[in-house]
């Protein structure tokens, strides 16, 4: 049906198209098929599509430009690129990236690096303007920005800390973990194919240029 009404819609050569949930109430394998004709006709025929959704992966993959809102306000304008890598507020890092989202306090300031305390833990970012010792900050760290290893491993990287294994969820493609470093518990997207145990001890490591503060 939902193929019907696009094609529908553009026999009339529309200046504008606007799609409202174009891809609901699709199966998953359905889903990626539609979602990937719209990118191939939106590019062919060069109209503006106005998408709205509440699916993060199709604002990412289909969009040039996502407007995201909360009750009705704007949080952020921009590229998929700059929501995910840059955004402004906790909504936004929560929404587009689904980041692990912890409330901390700056410890130290350098000229290249935050030191963030969160709880027992010491991250290392890097420095923002406006954050000065004392500042409370919120660091987000996308799932997949943490890679997991054997407990043993060795890394040089100052984000590096041993954690156990909390939950693993397989989900084809990649495996969803939760781990607990310290008493703080972060979610982890496994995409390299490893094999994680509930009740292991792990290394978890994330490097400094992908913590974000807020």
């Amino acid at each position: 049906l939902q193929r019907i009404a696009l094609a529908r819609a553009l026999v009339y050569r529309p200046r504008v198209l606007l799609l409202d949930e174009p891809l609901s109430n699709l199966d998953a394998a359905l889903r990626e098929d539609v979602r990937r004709e719209l990118h191939a006709v939106h590019k062919a025929i060069g109209t503006t599509f106005i998408l709205v959704t509440h699916d993060q992966v199709e604002a990412m993959s289909l969009s040039n430009r996502i407007v995201v809102m909360n009750h009705g306000r704007i949080e952020q304008i921009g590229t998929p690129q700059e929501l995910y890598r840059v955004p402004k507020t906790e909504f936004v890092a929560q929404f587009v990236g689904a980041a692990n989202l912890l409330e901390g306090e700056v410890a130290a300031v350098t000229d290249e690096v935050c030191q963030i305390k969160v709880a027992r833990l010491d991250i290392t970012a890097p420095r923002q303007d406006g954050l000065t010792h004392g500042a409370k900050c919120i660091v987000a760290i996308h799932p997949e920005s943490v890679r997991l290893a054997s407990a043993d491993e060795v890394s040089s990287d100052r984000n590096s800390f041993l954690a156990t294994v909390r939950d693993v969820y397989f989900l084809g493609r990649i495996q969803e973990i939760q781990i607990d470093i310290n008493g703080t518990e972060l979610r982890v997207i496994e995409v390299r194919g490893n094999t994680f145990r509930t009740g292991e001890e792990v290394k978890a490591t994330f490097p400094e240029h992908s913590v974000i503060l807020l």
